[in-house]
C-alpha cells in the first residue's frame, strides 16, 4: 500500500493545512462545544501560532472570540491582555478583555485556549468591503489616532506587540508580544512587508520597542493610502529591500554593503535599473492617498500643510536605524497627530456619547 505524498498548495487567507499534525493546530469544526459552553459557529482567521473562531457562549447567550493556540504553545498572552486591560482608563476599549482561558487535549496535542471579546472587522476586510479600498479621510484620521494611541500603552507597559500587521483595531493578537527587560528576541513576527529593515540587517541585535514604530508607520500608510506602501505578491526580501530604498533613500552604508542582491535592482552609481524601479514617495503618495481621494471625492485631500504633518511623521518612523525612530508617546506629540488625528479621535468620541 503507497504512502500518499499529497500537498496542498496555497490559498489565499487560509492556514497552511499541513500544520494539523502533532505539535500544530487543533481541527475544529463548526458545531464543536468546548469547555462545556463555546459552541462554534463561524471561523474568524488565523495566525501562526492560533486559529480564532467565533462562538457562541451557551451561558451567557452571546457571541465571543475562542482562540485556540498551536499544541504546547507557551505564550503569556493572558497575562498581557489581564494587564492592558485592567485599569478604566479610557483606552481600555483598543484592547479585547479576556473572559475566559482553558486547555484542550486532542489528537495533535495539549492546545491553550482563550475567550476573548468578539472584536471588530480588521482593516483588510473593511478596506476589501469597498470596491475603491479607501477609508473616508475622517475615518482613516481616527483609525490612526488609535492605533498609535494603542502602542503607547503596549510600550508603556513594557511589551513589545512584534505582530503588528492587518491588525484588528483592537490589536487583539498578543501571541508573540514580549517584555524586553525580562527576555530578548531576535526574530521578528509580521509579516515581510511591514517588517523593520534591522531585523535583515542586524539580525544579532535583540528587537526594541522602534521596531513596533517601523510596522505602525507602515499600517497607519495602509489605513490612509489605496494600497499598502510596501510589497507584492510572492515578494522576497531582496524585493521590499529594493522597494525601500527607492522610497525612502540609500541604505545605511554597512547595510548596503551587507546586502549581496543590491546589483539585481540597482547600477554600480546606486542608481535603480529602470526595469526593476519602483515608486519615489512623492509618487506613492500621489498616486495612492491624494489621486484616488481626490477622484472618489472621499472626504477630500489632504492640503499643503497636511501632507508635510503626515510626511515628516511618517518618515521618522521609517528611519532605518532604530535609534532614530520616535517612540510611540513622541509619535502622539507630531504635529500631524495634534492637528489632524487626535481632535478627529475627540470628536468622534464626544459624537458617539450624544448618541
Amino acid at each position: 500500500m503507497s504512502t500518499s505524498n499529497a500537498k496542498y498548495e496555497y490559498v489565499e487567507d487560509v492556514e497552511d493545512i499541513s500544520r494539523y499534525i502533532v505539535g500544530g493546530f487543533h481541527p475544529v469544526r463548526i458545531g464543536d462545544c468546548y469547555h462545556g459552553r463555546y459552541r462554534v459557529v463561524h471561523k474568524l482567521g488565523h495566525g501562526a501560532y492560533a486559529t480564532i473562531w467565533l462562538a457562541k457562549d451557551l451561558q451567557l447567550m452571546k457571541y465571543v472570540a475562542l482562540k485556540i493556540g498551536i499544541a504546547d504553545w507557551e505564550t503569556n498572552e493572558a497575562d498581557i491582555l489581564t494587564t492592558l486591560t485592567k485599569d478604566k482608563s479610557a483606552f481600555n476599549n483598543h484592547f479585547p478583555l479576556l473572559l475566559d482561558q482553558f486547555s484542550l487535549t486532542g489528537p495533535n496535542g495539549k492546545h491553550k485556549c482563550l475567550v476573548l471579546e468578539a472584536a471588530r472587522c480588521s482593516l483588510a476586510a473593511s478596506k476589501e468591503a469597498s470596491w475603491i479600498r479607501l477609508f473616508n479621510l475622517s475615518t482613516a484620521r481616527i483609525l490612526s489616532a488609535q492605533m498609535v494611541i494603542a502602542i503607547h500603552q503596549i510600550h508603556s507597559r513594557g511589551y513589545i506587540h512584534n505582530a503588528i500587521q492587518d491588525a484588528k483595531i483592537l490589536l487583539s493578537d498578543f501571541g508573540v508580544a514580549f517584555q524586553p527587560q525580562k527576555e530578548s528576541r531576535l526574530q521578528s513576527n509580521t509579516p515581510i512587508n511591514v517588517r523593520p529593515p534591522e531585523t535583515r540587517f542586524e539580525q544579532s541585535t535583540p528587537l526594541t520597542p522602534a521596531a513596533d514604530i517601523w510596522s505602525l508607520a507602515c499600517m497607519i500608510w495602509d489605513v490612509m493610502a489605496q494600497r499598502p506602501l510596501f510589497g507584492e505578491i510572492l515578494a522576497t526580501s531582496d524585493m521590499m529591500t529594493s522597494q525601500q530604498v527607492n522610497t525612502l533613500g540609500t541604505l545605511p552604508r554597512d547595510w548596503w554593503d551587507k546586502w549581496n542582491a543590491k546589483w539585481e535592482f540597482f547600477k554600480q552609481d546606486g542608481t535603480p535599473i529602470e526595469s526593476r524601479r519602483t515608486p519615489s514617495w512623492s509618487r506613492r503618495f500621489e498616486r495612492d492617498i491624494q489621486e484616488p481621494r481626490h477622484e472618489n471625492n472621499l472626504g477630500g485631500i489632504l492640503d499643503t500643510e497636511e501632507v508635510q504633518a503626515f510626511t515628516s511623521m511618517l518618515q521618522s518612523m521609517l528611519a532605518y536605524r532604530p535609534a532614530n525612530r520616535p517612540t510611540a508617546e513622541e509619535v502622539l506629540k507630531t504635529e500631524w497627530m495634534r492637528k489632524y488625528a487626535l481632535p478627529e479621535l475627540e470628536m468622534a468620541s464626544i459624537a458617539s456619547k450624544t448618541i
